[in-house]
């Protein structure tokens, strides 16, 4: 005698189909939506980043630690004349340097003192609207203009907190209208000052 198990019929061969046509659907969708993912990860995503990291790429490089020409001890200021000759305050050397672009030296000056024309730890560095160099020097407390070729031309500034004095002169801008901004770090402020035939 058949039991009511027995006589229940199973699934149809239609509706495995249609159970295994679903399945395989469902794996298609899954596929389709990692495919999407890695397509948004891998390829979309980098575009909105890709301009701004191959923007800038390596040429070149040059210097090495020391004292002779080319070699630099704490280089910290750089600025480029109008003539595409670069300039570096090399620090620790109390000096300036003038190389090509391709880095070749060309000259230099400076030595360590407090005299006028001498150096003691330049900082940055700058250049005026008529191409004069500015110097900010750290430990003589004043900002010092030289010509391209290393010629003094005059300076400015001592030890102190009064206006016009500084302590530790560490940066310097210059804009359009000739007038200098100076970051006066021990005294935590900018100080701007103006060149006398420009006053008024």
């Amino acid at each position: 005698m058949l039991s009511e198990a027995n006589l229940t019929p199973g699934p149809s061969p239609t509706r495995r189909g249609e159970q295994a046509s679903g399945l395989t659907k469902r794996k298609i969708l899954l596929a389709i939506s990692v495919l999407i993912i890695l397509l948004v990860v891998f390829y979309i995503i980098p575009l909105f980043f890709k301009s701004d990291r191959e923007a800038y790429q390596f040429v070149s490089t040059w210097g090495s630690e020391g004292n002779q020409p080319g070699q630099f001890s704490g280089p910290i200021g750089i600025a480029i004349d109008k003539a595409g000759l670069i300039y570096v305050s090399d620090a620790e050397n109390n000096r300036i340097q003038k190389f090509t672009l391709e880095g070749a030296f060309v000259a230099e000056w400076g030595s360590e003192g407090s005299e006028l024309g001498q150096l003691s730890r330049p900082m940055h560095i700058t250049f005026s609207p008529d191409g004069k160099l500015y110097v900010a020097e750290y430990l003589n407390d004043r900002i010092q203009k030289f010509s391209p070729k290393g010629g003094y031309i005059t300076a400015f500034g001592e030890a102190g907190s009064r206006a016009g004095q500084f302590d530790r002169p560490t940066d310097i801008a210059i804009d359009s209208n000739g007038r200098v901004y100076v970051v006066d770090f021990g005294n935590n402020r900018i100080q701007v000052f103006q060149p006398e035939s420009r006053k008024g």
